[in-house]
């Protein structure tokens, strides 16, 4: 008689059955094998669908295959409703699991001490000048010591299966949905766990272009679920994560919108009024100053992890990340007066 899994891995996927095949081998490997079961949801993967179903059969993984794409979140509730561990267990298909990670991830609820857990990133797979950035990112902005969150991280992420369905699991939204989770099971009572040194392996974006979008997208839907979230009840649970600090977020949008204005306008004015121009290229070079001076303290974390120059290397990706948050609280605020 086939023992009855205690832990169910979950792993959405979409179009990308090599970075599937990495994960899964990682996840054989894992300690607790023999303990867990692993569950792919193929979210209608065009073109690639058969070779993630292959993919999954190689390593004797569950397979299903949503009907339509709908986004990782409704994956993951479909991986969810198939399971049949009583913890469940999220990893996305661009990460791969080191040795004792999936111990390390659940001790805690099995222990008692909490209902969820969370974690983010321990390094990327390949390391380059982009992925580098987003790695060191992600460590400044997460909490340093293991404490309670209304932050989860859905590629990295475990929760006693009650709970999970009680709460309705993730939303349907396509982005940002473990941010609002995170949010339901603090204010239910029941806020993740986030421990520091449960981190995996993850594909970062490559491409200066790839990752822009997706810090749009991030930046978009963040505020736009702070925009219909239900303010009413106990206050939640602190995510503990730099991320989501208002105020500097804010002054380096500011900042960083006078520096752009001010060097459009002076090359409009240097063919009038050269003072005017020089005043506005003064201007500028203040507002990229105190840009620089908002993320102060992410450039020292950076020098004393990576070195000065490389350190110096990112100063013009956090004002074009600044001027990408812009547009997007811009967008997200015309479509809630649109709406």
């Amino acid at each position: 008689m086939k023992s009855f899994p205690g832990i169910s891995i979950i792993v959405p996927a979409y179009n990308n059955p090599a970075e599937l095949d990495q994960c899964l081998h990682s996840l054989e490997q894992s300690e607790l094998r023999h303990q867990s079961e692993i569950i792919v949801i193929d979210d209608c993967s065009p073109g690639e669908g058969e070779a993630i179903e292959e993919a999954a059969k190689k390593y004797k993984a569950g397979f299903y295959r949503q009907a339509e794409n709908a986004g990782p979140g409704v994956a993951r509730n479909r991986g969810a409703n198939e399971a049949r561990g009583n913890i469940l267990v999220f990893i996305d298909s661009d990460c791969l699991a080191p040795p004792g990670w999936l111990s390390g991830l659940i001790q805690p609820i099995r222990a008692g001490r909490c209902f969820a857990t969370t974690s983010c990133y321990s390094g990327p797979v390949t390391p380059r000048w982009i992925t580098v950035f987003q790695d060191e990112d992600y460590r400044y902005r997460m909490p340093s010591t293991e404490c309670d969150t209304s932050f989860v991280n859905s590629c990295n992420f475990a929760i006693d299966r009650n709970v999970f369905l009680n709460c309705g699991g993730f939303p349907g939204q396509r982005i940002s949905e473990d941010f609002v989770l995170g949010l339901m099971l603090a204010k239910r009572g029941t806020p993740a766990r986030y421990l520091p040194d449960a981190g995996v392996l993850h594909n970062y974006y490559k491409t200066l272009h790839g990752y822009l979008r997706q810090r749009f997208s991030f930046a978009f839907n963040t505020v736009r679920s702070y925009l219909v979230r239900d303010r009413s009840g106990p206050k939640e649970a602190s995510s503990g994560a730099r991320s989501f600090n208002p105020v500097r977020t804010a002054l380096g949008m500011f900042f960083s919108s006078v520096a752009l204005i001010s060097f459009m306008l002076a090359g409009a004015a240097a063919a009038l009024n050269f003072d005017y121009a020089a005043a506005l290229i003064f201007s500028g070079l203040t507002g990229l100053f105190l840009e620089g001076a908002v993320h102060g303290r992410f450039l020292l974390f950076l020098t004393k992890r990576l070195g000065l120059r490389r350190s110096v290397s990112y100063i013009f990706l956090l004002y074009l990340i600044d001027l990408v948050y812009v547009y997007a609280v811009l967008k997200a605020l015309a479509g809630r007066v649109s709406g």
